[in-house]
């Protein structure tokens, strides 16, 4: 476990299919999140003024949570290492090529950011931030659900503000928006105070019946189905309802059993015990007679049933 009075540099970026390495927002911090094996041929050094090595560390190839999401096929690196004020550039190497991928030079301060404003009409969101540093600065903006849920809304943006609809983004009564600025070794974030925001509505999806889905009468099928926001995470089932027909078959569960129907069309529907925004999902199943085969085995095994239970009770 890392020494809490240390501080560290993050190093982090991504190398792609083609090998090509992009850097990633790096940023000092006292909580190293993971202790990386030996096993990545990437190494990070921190160097001083005579480009002697001061600190190294080899790179996780994987993601340690502190990064942002990479899309298939991009090996997203990081590694920590401890700062101090010799260090005066951080290089990044791949020692399985002997080549180095990256060197950008330590400031000795973080930008200086301020979040301005923050406000919010319907879905428009605004917000206004100012910067100071002697290097360019870019920023990464994001829009927070609660302290576990971000949605990027800019990324390496140059103007110091932003104007974007986030209606189509789930929402909660705790907010945030996020600005970080970066320089690309050094990084510093502002946080706006929450607010509420009612987001888009969640959608139920239906996975059985299958449209048109065909049975017969009296045949039971299942009902499987769940519910999720506008971010795509499932909602909790306790609130779910299924109606067949417009009458309720089963409420709080994402799974239940429907039993048989007579003949003709019925409609399948997923929705909410609740009023919150939801759009519902439904779909139609079809029923037949059954054959006299059916009918037959049928009464041949409500027959073995009944007599099953008759047994037990004299028992």
């Amino acid at each position: 476990m890392a020494d809490t009075e240390t501080v560290y540099l993050r190093v982090a970026g991504v190398v792609r299919p083609n090998g090509r390495y992009q850097a990633r927002p790096g940023w000092f911090t006292r909580h190293v999140v993971f202790q990386p094996g030996d096993e990545s041929p990437y190494e990070a050094q921190l160097l001083d003024t005579l480009g002697r090595p001061l600190a190294r560390a080899r790179m996780s190839a994987g993601v340690d949570g502190c990064g942002p999401w990479t899309p298939t096929g991009l090996r997203e690196l990081a590694a920590y290492l401890p700062i101090t004020d010799e260090a005066t550039e951080v290089v990044v190497l791949d020692t399985e090529l002997d080549s180095e991928l990256d060197r950008a030079a330590i400031h000795r301060a973080p930008p200086l950011l301020e979040l301005v404003e923050v406000t919010l009409t319907g879905p428009r969101l605004r917000a206004r931030w100012t910067a100071q540093h002697p290097r360019q600065v870019t920023f990464n903006v994001a829009f927070f659900v609660g302290h576990d849920r971000a949605f990027a809304l800019a990324v390496d943006e140059r103007s110091t503000s932003l104007e974007t609809d986030i209606g189509h983004l789930p929402g909660g009564p705790e907010c945030h928006v996020v600005v970080v600025a970066t320089d690309g070794v050094r990084s510093a974030t502002a946080i706006s105070d929450p607010f509420a925001f009612a987001g888009a509505a969640a959608r139920a999806v239906i996975l059985a019946p299958a449209p048109e889905a065909q049975f017969t009468d009296g045949e039971p099928f299942s009902l499987v189905g769940h519910v999720v926001d506008a971010g795509g995470r499932s909602l909790d089932e306790h609130d779910l309802r299924w109606t067949i027909d417009g009458e309720v078959v089963a409420e709080g569960t994402r799974l239940a059993g429907a039993l048989g129907l007579p003949a003709g069309m019925h409609v399948v529907e997923l929705g909410l015990a609740t009023d919150a925004p939801l759009i519902a999902a439904s779909t139609t199943i079809m029923v037949g007679a059954a054959d006299a085969a059916t009918v037959e085995w049928r009464r041949a095994a409500e027959l073995a049933e009944r007599t099953a239970v008759e047994r037990g009770l004299r028992t």
